[in-house]
């Protein structure tokens, strides 16, 4: 699959996003028992590029899996690179709900199909990696989950996709300098259970967006009350009891994430302050002079689950 670098672009970009991420960082990724019809996940990326360059990192299957939902934290050491944003929506898919959100650490290629079928194809989408240090870069996979149009999760391969870039100064000169990306656990056992449905599709999406503020599949949510996890399968699984909160879009509607988008908020502040009042549309927290802030972008989206928003960064 061909990738593209797009130079000089600026560090703002426009990424749609639900929620914040932070994982600590572990020694070695959990065993995790597949089949062996296991689906593993692959990187595509430019095998060069030059300090200042986003490049587009391209997620794929091995083979072509009926695909719902997934996550797929795509992983880069913060002293040499930063995920700018991301796109789920491939011509020729339904459309895709995207779950995905950005930290030091990288960011998670996520979504689920709210017309509650999933497609036949290799492609997950593609992920924005602005480059900012010379040597040799590393990308790697975090702990995957793919699921079906019914929510249930397939069989993937414990081991992780990995894709390397040799950066190049501005001037053109190579660097003897490597960066690891960093590799995270998964805190949720394998064959742990999981909330499954939820009553509403706005639930199940809060309840992932809550765990993952809590730097936890397990933790911090009604999910972890019952004794359970929650990923994007239970909110794949939402959709196929209960059916959609949000329209489906037309087959003729633009795939681009950003055209889809009816709600954007730039956040301005790195405070963790919560919105003022979520039924006004605006994204404004309770701290002094009321700056948006991630959490009052994201508490603002899910007041709206009518159509996807589009959070900024002007920090």
């Amino acid at each position: 699959m061909s990738s593209f670098i797009r130079r000089g672009c600026a560090s703002a970009a426009v990424v749609v996003i639900t929620g914040a991420w932070a994982v600590g960082l572990d020694s070695s990724l959990p065993a995790v028992a597949q089949s062996a019809g296991a689906v593993a996940v692959q990187l595509s990326a430019p095998a060069t590029a030059r300090v200042g360059d986003t490049v587009a990192v391209a997620v794929t299957t091995t083979r072509a899996v009926d695909v719902a939902a997934f996550e797929v934290p795509v992983l880069v050491d913060a002293s040499a690179g930063q995920v700018e944003g991301s796109d789920t929506n491939v011509s020729g898919v339904p459309h895709r709900e995207p779950m995905s959100f950005i930290d030091a650490n990288g960011g998670v290629l996520g979504a689920y199909t709210p017309v509650g079928r999933g497609a036949t194809t290799a492609s997950l989408g593609t992920v924005y990696v602005r480059l900012t240090a010379p040597g040799r870069v590393e990308l790697r996979t975090g702990p995957v989950v793919l699921a079906d149009a019914s929510g249930a999760r397939l069989g993937v391969s414990s081991q992780p996709a990995v894709a390397t870039i040799d950066v190049l100064t501005e001037t053109g000169a190579a660097s003897p300098a490597t960066f690891a990306a960093p590799v995270i656990g998964w805190d949720q056992p394998d064959g742990a259970a999981g909330m499954d449905a939820f009553a509403t599709l706005a639930e199940a999406r809060s309840q992932w967006q809550t765990s993952r503020l809590a730097e936890s599949a397990c933790a911090g949510t009604a999910a972890a009350q019952a004794g359970g996890c929650i990923d994007i399968a239970d909110v794949q699984k939402t959709v196929a009891v209960d059916g959609p909160a949000i329209a489906p879009v037309s087959a003729d509607a633009p795939t681009g994430n950003s055209l889809l988008a009816a709600n954007t908020f730039t956040v301005t502040s790195e405070g963790d302050e919560p919105d003022a009042n979520v039924n006004d549309g605006l994204c404004a927290s309770s701290a002094p002079g009321n700056p948006c802030t991630l959490r009052a972008a994201i508490m603002q989206s899910n007041n709206d689950l009518a159509q996807p928003t589009t959070i900024n960064f002007n920090i």
